[in-house]
């Protein structure tokens, strides 16, 4: 089903998605615009430009009580982009059997929306600037109004509910891209080969802080750490998990062994992790290419420039 809507409208429709699901959506908060928990539609509900944290913010909470039981919630995302679509079908897959994820997600709705590249992004590379993935998808048109796409069930009800003419043909706006290209056809062989690029790795390790700034607002990052606690008076052990990445110094020593003892090897980890362990484990690459890690480097490191250099040398090296 496809309607033509008015910004009254979607703003109405936002109210019956309300009704029935806590909807986070991009809020300005404390002058950044984040996902957040938002009864009322607002300019910033399609907003064109990426939030400051992605989906997993609210998927993968910060801590979990492994001795609860999960909550079934019913969350909509309203709002939000093609690449964090493409990372959340990423996640389900990764987190299938994980009780505490699919509490959140089971009956969750993503109601997409266009958004405006920048020079940071690179989502055509991965793919993830496809139209699939949500339930349903607003597009503003060029004369204000608004197309609105249900591709579920849950998307036809919906929209069968709002205000709007009844399109019989309808077609989705392609999302812009820029000239960031990266050949994805050899990446995962250049990247697992590090000796070839030893030199190369040391060199960005030796500009990289370690700060974990990356993985934080990677929609695909979800390292985590389990962390028994004892309570004195009572004697019962707590189990949590809590957020952790893979970048910083501890989490690769188990006992008195450190797998990673260097910054170059917790680096040279995290991309090992994305082009290789992820799609052969996974099916596909850890990486949406949103940008976000390349906004939020307080050492400029920037992802496509150094695929790209991979890639180059790659080639020459095998050709």
């Amino acid at each position: 089903m496809v309607k033509r809507l008015s910004l009254d409208n979607i703003s109405k429709f936002y109210a019956l998605v309300a009704a029935e699901y806590t909807v986070y959506s991009p809020s300005q908060k404390g002058g950044l615009v984040s996902l957040e928990p938002k009864k009322y539609f607002d300019r910033y509900s399609l907003f064109k430009f990426q939030t400051i944290m992605p989906p997993k913010k609210v998927l993968l909470e910060n801590v979990y009580d492994l001795e609860s039981n999960p909550k079934e919630q019913k969350l909509a995302f309203f709002g939000i982009h093609l690449c964090d679509v493409k990372a959340i079908a990423t996640m389900d897959r990764i987190f299938a059997k994980d009780p505490f994820y699919r509490a959140k997600r089971d009956d969750s709705l993503i109601v997409a929306t266009g958004c405006q590249p920048t020079e940071s992004c690179f989502c055509h590379v991965f793919g993830a600037n496809k139209h699939q993935g949500f339930d349903l998808f607003i597009q503003e048109e060029h004369d204000g109004m608004f197309t609105v796409f249900a591709k579920s069930a849950k998307g036809v009800e919906l929209l069968q509910k709002s205000k709007g003419k009844i399109l019989m043909s309808a077609s989705y706006q392609p999302i812009g891209q820029n000239q960031n290209e990266i050949d994805l056809s050899e990446l995962t062989d250049a990247v697992e080969n590090r000796r070839l690029f030893e030199q190369h790795w040391q060199g960005i390790a030796n500009n990289c802080f370690g700060c974990g700034a990356c993985t934080a607002v990677c929609p695909l990052c979800f390292c985590f750490d389990t962390i028994d606690r004892t309570d004195p008076e009572g004697g019962n052990c707590h189990r949590s998990r809590t957020d952790d990445a893979c970048f910083f110094a501890n989490f690769s020593k188990i006992s008195n062994h450190d797998f990673r003892p260097e910054n170059v090897d917790r680096l040279y980890n995290w991309y090992h992790h994305k082009f290789v362990r992820g799609p052969k484990e996974n099916g596909d690459f850890l990486c949406v290419g949103c940008g976000r890690c390349i906004t939020a480097c307080p050492a400029n490191l920037n992802i496509i420039r150094i695929l790209s250099a991979i890639d180059n040398v790659f080639d020459r090296a095998t050709n």
